[in-house]
């Protein structure tokens, strides 16, 4: 019985990690300012598996001022040069593109795991 509830508690902790981990983009979302902005550029850095990752350089004007800012978050296709996108924005903090599928995937296993685990610790014999 004792392992069951080990395990319970395992996927509360898990569970718990990857909700965390999307809290982040979720505050870019929510008190970010959101901007069209357009990649300018690319900037080249080379990967561990011997390629190369290009990270945009977004510029748009906030405040009445012309920002450029590189987004080290996820690499693009050097085909995305020029196209305006979405941002969301906030002084000193990292640049959000808003939540891919990846994170709403992410999130919804991660609330699973946290619900099996208040299940198997909490279930009545």
């Amino acid at each position: 019985m004792s392992v069951i509830k080990i395990f319970g508690a395992f996927f509360i902790l898990l569970g718990g990690f990857l909700v965390y981990a999307i809290l982040g983009t979720f505050f870019n979302v929510i008190s970010g300012k959101k901007i069209q902005a357009k990649i300018v550029a690319v900037e080249k850095v080379e990967s561990k598996r011997f390629t190369y990752l290009y990270y945009p350089i977004f510029e748009f004007s906030y405040k009445n001022c012309i920002v450029r800012q590189v987004n080290r978050s996820q690499s693009i296709d050097l085909k995305e040069i020029g196209t305006k996108t979405d941002i969301y924005y906030i002084e000193n903090h990292q640049i959000s593109r808003g939540f891919t599928i990846v994170e709403i995937i992410f999130s919804v296993v991660g609330i699973c795991f946290i619900f099996f685990g208040m299940v198997t610790l909490f279930k009545q014999r």
